[in-house]
């Protein structure tokens, strides 16, 4: 007791001393910070997510006898809650929170404070019929009085809360009973059960008249999609889970049932056009059927980078001080917009050598991936706004289109485009792309001791860029160059062309952007002299070899544009580290020794050959891979 009340009277009399009572629910938050534990699984649903913090009676006077202002007691619980939502979203527990205007369940999360310890509640509400479905509660004895303990609470029981919702939603209790008697009960994979037959990779279940009036159908029709599969032709098709299926290669579809006898009878390789409402709108798709496992996935898995030469490789530790987000988008549901045949598998690749500890090192809770209909305007904005407080390294990716903001006949602006872009006009456009000055505004204010930014996107009108209905194209128009420039040093801005430029993708040689490949190259190490690809080396390395691809592939000028200042290091140049890396070299010559393969004198011999920077040929082929350890104790 005299603990708490000496650590109380500290804080009272520093906030006396600054001559403010007051605590903003800002302060509040600088503290409130922990790590978030990503979700076990996932839950396949929409929701609305929402709490409400309070205190016991008891605990509530001694807050008020302690600050005694209700205005303090507000912004805390409001910083509280406002905390506790963010950390169940960040954990991707949930498929899709707050998309479009139905909702299949309202999460209601509920703290209590009191002198003894900490509670969580989560209720999971039926949002038609307003009632409390299930319920998840945890509790834990109060550590002291600091954030510390406060932090480290609340973070273990948010995780053990979304524990026990999973494992409830696995065992088709809890929240998959609920949607399954709001959605028919009923799931149904649309192809045979053994997988022989074509695919269209979804589930698919029947629509209940609740769901119809829901809806706005007219009468229980169609089957509404509940999953789609990765890489299926049904993803790529842009079909997502909530749409409901009405026709079938014009045909109404009354029952899954339906669906799934339609694509039994088909063969491989046909295509099936489907008529789909999604929210208000009604919009055809076509899909291409393959087999249950396409041939695209597999080719997707072969583009990953190659795992370590050898299960004895040490691989190095993450850069817990780096952050991403990658974002790469097709366009290929959208019938008004041009598609993209590479911006998505670039974007992979990319997300890939970033958060591969050989290279990029990023932790993959670091990062935010968000490809094609997962990369709507609000999802891009979130992942933006991280940039602003990230304090560590950070590296930004797009591939998608662009798109130019004018006024009269001058360039005033520039647009990335999203996948639920609206292009109807110019104003629509305003309403629902992003603003390349507002990426500008973050980046520029941005806590970050390093940010490279790289657009694989044009934004003249034409390549990899559009305009809006009623928009104009910057031909004849006088523009500077660079679309984007940072201020201060630290950040470095590297975009695919000049601004009245065009940027093209390549299907004969590169398979992918010109850009984006010369990026992907120079993260591997082409761009880096030393162990370390620093992000200067790596711009240069992107301007020489895309201008020089751009006139040999397409006979155009591409001309990639750098603008700020910085050289902190963006990936590890493995192949150099392995043989320049002194730890990375000593585990691997350990290991061999261990193993038997390598005796004391040759352990001995190599070490002190480390040391050296020039080293044998036998030693350096050893550590690049190109000769195993029993070959390496065989010639050294």
């Amino acid at each position: 007791m005299r603990k708490r009340t000496k650590w109380l009277g500290l804080i009272l009399s520093a906030l006396l001393a600054a001559g403010c009572v007051t605590v903003s629910k800002d302060m509040y938050q600088r503290n409130m910070v922990w790590d978030t534990v990503p979700a076990g699984g996932y839950i396949d649903a929409n929701v609305h997510i929402e709490s409400d913090c309070s205190f016991t009676a008891e605990y509530a006077k001694l807050w008020r006898d302690w600050m005694n202002t209700d205005e303090t007691i507000a912004n805390y619980k409001r910083a509280a809650c406002e905390r506790i939502v963010e950390d169940m979203i960040k954990s991707r527990i949930f498929t899709r929170v707050d998309i479009g205007g139905q909702r299949d369940l309202l999460i209601r999360i509920e703290y209590t404070e009191s002198q003894a310890d900490q509670k969580v509640v989560i209720n999971v509400i039926d949002p038609l019929s307003g009632k409390v479905h299930s319920t998840y509660g945890t509790s834990s004895v109060r550590m002291g009085y600091g954030y510390e303990g406060f932090n480290n609470n609340l973070k273990r029981m948010l995780s053990d809360l979304r524990s026990q919702m999973l494992s409830d939603y696995q065992a088709g209790k809890g929240i998959k009973g609920l949607l399954a008697a709001r959605y028919g009960g009923q799931v149904f994979q649309e192809a045979d059960a053994e997988g022989r037959g074509p695919s269209l990779g979804v589930q698919i279940q029947s629509i209940t008249p609740e769901l119809s009036a829901q809806f706005g159908l007219h009468g229980a029709k169609g089957a509404l999609v509940t999953d789609v599969m990765k890489g299926s032709p049904a993803e790529r098709a842009g079909v997502k889970p909530g749409d409901i299926i009405l026709e079938l290669n014009k045909k109404a579809i009354s029952s899954p049932e339906e669906v799934r006898n339609a694509v039994s009878a088909a063969t491989h390789g046909e295509s099936l056009l489907l008529r789909i409402h999604r929210g208000r709108t009604t919009i055809y798709v076509s899909a291409k059927l393959e087999s249950r496992y396409p041939q695209a996935a597999r080719e997707t898995r072969k583009e990953q980078p190659s795992p370590p030469e050898s299960a004895s490789e040490k691989l190095p530790s993450l850069r817990n001080d780096t952050y991403a987000v990658v974002i790469g988008i097709d366009y290929r549901n959208r019938e008004d917009i041009p598609n993209l045949q590479y911006a998505s598998q670039d974007a992979t690749r990319i997300y890939d050598i970033l958060t591969d500890p050989r290279y990029g090192g990023v932790p993959k809770e670091n990062t935010a991936l968000l490809l094609n209909e997962k990369a709507t305007r609000n999802e891009i904005v979130a992942a933006f706004r991280r940039i602003k407080t990230w304090d560590g390294y950070v590296y930004v990716y797009y591939s998608g289109h662009g798109a130019p903001k004018t006024k009269g006949d001058k360039f005033i602006d520039a647009f990335l485009v999203p996948n639920d872009v609206v292009i109807t006009d110019p104003e629509a456009m305003e309403d629902t792309a992003i603003k390349v000055s507002y990426l500008q505004e973050l980046v520029d204010t941005s806590n970050a001791k390093g940010v490279m930014l790289a657009l694989d996107a044009c934004f003249s009108g034409g390549g990899k860029s559009i305009v809006p209905m009623g928009g104009k194209p910057l031909v004849g128009m006088l523009v500077s160059p660079e679309i984007i420039k940072p201020k201060g040093t630290g950040k470095v801005i590297i975009t695919s062309s000049a601004t009245n430029q065009q940027s093209w993708e390549d299907e004969t040689e590169l398979k992918g952007g010109i850009f984006s490949h010369y990026l992907l190259e120079g993260m591997k190490g082409k761009a880096g002299k030393d162990i370390w690809v620093k992000v200067d080396e790596l711009a240069e390395y992107i301007k020489d070899n895309v201008t020089r691809a751009a006139r040999k592939l397409k006979g155009i000028e591409q001309n990639p544009q750098i603008t700020g200042r910085a050289d902190f290091a963006v990936t590890r140049n493995w192949e150099r580290a392995k043989v320049m890396d002194i730890e990375i070299a000593r585990n691997k010559l350990k290991s061999a020794f261990e193993k038997g393969d390598i005796t004391a004198e040759q352990l001995s011999k190599a070490l002190d050959e480390l040391k050296t920077r020039k080293h044998s040929k036998t030693l350096d082929a050893f550590l690049e891979g190109k000769i195993d350890e029993k070959k390496f104790g065989e010639l050294y």
